[in-house]
């Protein structure tokens, strides 16, 4: 009782302690950015629209090539909401949060254009109830736009921003074919009315090509002359969409490789040359030059790659480098949700209270373009390898657990060895965590070393003493390699097939929901068969004496599973103490009451709120989603939580019907409801035997469920944690069995 009230006070101790601290240094020094890290602005800026470009064209071509060379480069996350496509690609970018828009609604025209023979002016109206002024672009299907997304969505939110601080702006180009209007591109410049104020997207923007199958190709000096223009008529902000790229990819099953590779390069070819001269004009004018790619070409999307390359020029020395964003964390990667808060920022408007995501700054690099190279391929071959690989290592764990338990309900002579080779799985997440070390890049090598490497789990849990030895080894190993990882900056996650994925672009920094699982099974399992290990060399008195020690340690990796700067993961911060407090009480076998439970309640929501506090109070640039988040409820209150909320629970419940993660966690789960009730009494005896790897049984379990609830794809974390709690409980059942024959009592 009395060590529970010193650990529960050392809590608090400890969390006073950090919180006064971080408080006094927030408001003590002055929050600067990084010496080698330069935010960007401008009183002007032309952005240019690129759907189709790849990393590889950089390379391919003088001008994009002196572009790559001369500016601050990324790869940008092109991910929206629902099915992959262009309209919603654009629509995303503007709105600050994935969207979805219908094709069919992603279109704006000039108001003395028609549309089915009716005038652009008159349809707007009819759809809307609005009435244009004249000489504007009109999106007539914006309440189609706003009705297919949830009220989280904005559509128009750039356009309004900018309208909001006096920022005069103009939109040029589209995406036609013969018989079809195609432009998307009024997405990222319509306000919330559905209307831009000038520009043009009609014919004026194309010409009829003597070569293209797509027929339309940009008028590219019509673009030039446009924008000088509107910079003549102080115009700050001109965005222009390239559309031939993406006219040529729509149109890509019905032409042969042959024709598609040709038209793609001498399209490529005219839109260098207008670059070339976009470039002059830039430097003459001192205009900075944003070059994004909305939508990745279709070759990248058909290898699984849909990270596209993003620019921004000014022609000064000190602004090469690579494009970073404390959305991602990442040096070279940034996600669409990005680009509104940017534009916003390079022209000096407030971006913090409408948009979620973060402006992108430099950071300076030596090789921008040949670092970036190397992270797609690297991107690239992880995507494709991870879903062939992981379903591999997952349907054996399937059939190894359902093995184990028909051998278990038949007293089959091959249990031990089934049981065997399922506790030799377990070593696999910490195989995935340091196999990038090995720069392994063909698929059928990764997989001889991971069969290797469970054999050799399976031979090394034979040799020492006893097998929970071995587990006890593994299990600490395992949880210590992710902790120096994670306070590392976690290069080993970044690039594990375990790990997190910028082409999926579910998390790019931190605790991922895979090595969550795990860190939280293996922790929780490996110190509680430590203890038992001790106690059988040293008798009860002499583990407890450790307890606080152990206490001390579970503090430490809480704190860097939910720091920002470490493991940023606000899930995992509430799961771990609710889990770490309940298996510290069940080691000292203190009976719970509404009173314990509310104090452990209570420390883990303080705890929460400092995290909350502490990220909110650094820099914008410096701000991981548990500060954006906090902003939100600053800014929106209560309200915010909702969205939320929702997009947590459609994620668990999606990737419960779809995941095969979800496979695992629900044949570990019933796999335990089966042995608990069959043979009886067994499990009973076995926890009598083993009375602190029952406290860490209960406490793994309860964790299981508690993240399952609070995080986001907590299925998979769910599921990972399993892996270390249900393999060491059937393994005892069935050295039980095999040695007592248990079975024939029934």
């Amino acid at each position: 009782m009395r060590i529970y009230k010193a650990f529960i006070n050392t809590v608090i101790c400890f969390l006073a302690f950090i919180t006064f601290t971080f408080i006094s240094v927030s408001f003590i020094t002055p929050q600067k950015l990084n010496a080698q890290e330069m935010n960007i602005s401008s009183s002007r800026l032309i952005t240019v629209l690129i759907p189709g470009l790849s990393l590889n064209d950089l390379s391919r071509f003088p001008n994009l090539t002196h572009l790559s060379q001369a500016s601050a480069i990324g790869l940008m996350n092109t991910r929206n909401d629902g099915a992959r496509k262009i309209s919603s690609a654009y629509l995303s970018i503007s709105t600050g949060i994935r969207a979805s828009c219908p094709e069919s609604a992603a279109f704006g025209l000039q108001t003395n254009e028609t549309y089915n023979k009716i005038e652009a002016q008159k349809l707007y109206e009819r759809y809307t109830g609005n009435f244009p002024k004249s000489n504007e672009i009109l999106v007539p299907y914006l309440n189609l736009i706003c009705n297919t997304n949830t009220t989280e969505v904005t559509p128009g939110l750039l356009g309004h921003r900018l309208k909001e601080n006096n920022i005069s702006f103009s939109f040029i180009g589209n995406q036609d074919l013969p018989g079809n209007i195609m432009r998307p591109g009024v997405l990222i410049a319509m306000d919330k009315a559905g209307t831009i104020k000038q520009g043009f997207v009609g014919e004026s923007t194309y010409i009829i090509s003597n070569y293209s199958p797509t027929i339309y190709t940009t008028n590219y000096p019509f673009f030039i002359e446009e924008a000088a223009h509107f910079f003549d008529e102080n115009t700050r902000l001109v965005f222009m969409d390239l559309g031939d790229l993406a006219r040529l990819d729509s149109l890509y099953s019905n032409l042969s490789q042959q024709v598609y590779k040709t038209n793609r390069d001498k399209l490529l070819k005219e839109m260098d040359d207008f670059l070339g001269v976009l470039i002059n004009y830039c430097q003459e004018k001192n205009i900075p030059l944003f070059l994004v790619t909305p939508f990745p070409a279709k070759e990248d999307l058909l290898k699984g790659n849909s990270l596209t390359p993003t620019i921004y020029y000014t022609g000064k020395n000190e602004s090469k480098g690579l494009l970073y964003s404390s959305s991602t964390k990442r040096e070279g990667i940034l996600t669409n949700l990005d680009i509104a808060p940017s534009i916003s920022n390079i022209l000096g408007t407030n971006h913090q209270t409408l948009f979620r995501c973060s402006p992108i700054t430099i950071k300076p690099h030596n090789s921008s373009l040949i670092y970036l190279e190397k992270q797609l391929d690297t991107f690239v071959r992880n995507y494709s390898q991870r879903p062939f690989i992981i379903k591999s290592y997952v349907l054996s764990l399937i059939i190894l657990v359902l093995l184990n338990l028909f051998f278990i309900i038949t007293s089959n002579k091959f249990l031990p060895l089934v049981s065997d080779f399922l506790l030799s799985l377990t070593s696999v997440p910490l195989f995935f965590l340091l196999l990038p070390l090995l720069d392994i890049k063909q698929v059928a090598l990764i997989f001889l070393l991971f069969f290797g490497t469970t054999l050799a789990t399976l031979i090394f849990l034979k040799k020492v003493t006893t097998t929970l030895h071995g587990l006890t080894f593994i299990y600490l190993v395992t949880s210590l390699f992710i902790i120096f990882d994670l306070i590392l900056g976690s290069p080993l996650m970044k690039s594990s097939l375990l790990g997190y994925d910028p082409i999926s672009g579910s998390r790019y920094y931190g605790l991922g929901n895979e090595y969550l699982g795990v860190l939280l099974g293996s922790s929780v399992m490996g110190f509680t068969l430590f203890l038992e290990i001790l106690q059988k060399k040293n008798g009860c008195i002499m583990v407890k004496q450790l307890f606080p020690a152990l206490g001390f340690l579970l503090i430490i990796i809480v704190f860097i599973v939910a720091t920002p700067q470490l493991g940023t993961n606000v899930g995992g911060a509430i799961t771990f103490s609710v889990t770490y407090l309940l298996l510290y009480s069940l080691l000292l076998k203190k009976r719970f009451s509404f009173q314990s439970i509310c104090k452990i309640s209570l420390i883990a929501l303080a705890f929460l709120i400092f995290l909350f506090y502490f990220d909110l109070q650094r820099p914008v640039n410096m701000q991981s989603h548990i500060g954006q988040t906090a902003h939100l409820l600053q800014v929106q209150g209560i309200d915010a939580l909702y969205p939320i909320l929702e997009r947590k629970i459609s994620m668990n419940i999606k990737l419960m019907r779809y995941s095969l993660w979800s496979k695992v966690f629900l044949t570990f789960f019933v796999s335990l409801v089966l042995i608990f009730n069959k043979p009886p009494g067994l499990i009973e005896k076995i926890f009598n035997k083993y009375t602190f790897l029952k406290a860490g049984f209960y406490a793994g379990l309860f964790g299981s469920f508690v993240i399952l609830i609070v995080n986001d794809s907590g299925i998979v974390a769910a599921a990972t944690s399993m892996l270390y709690i249900a393999p060491v409980l059937l393994y005892l059942v069935s050295l039980d069995i095999g040695t007592n024959n248990v079975i024939n009592t029934d």
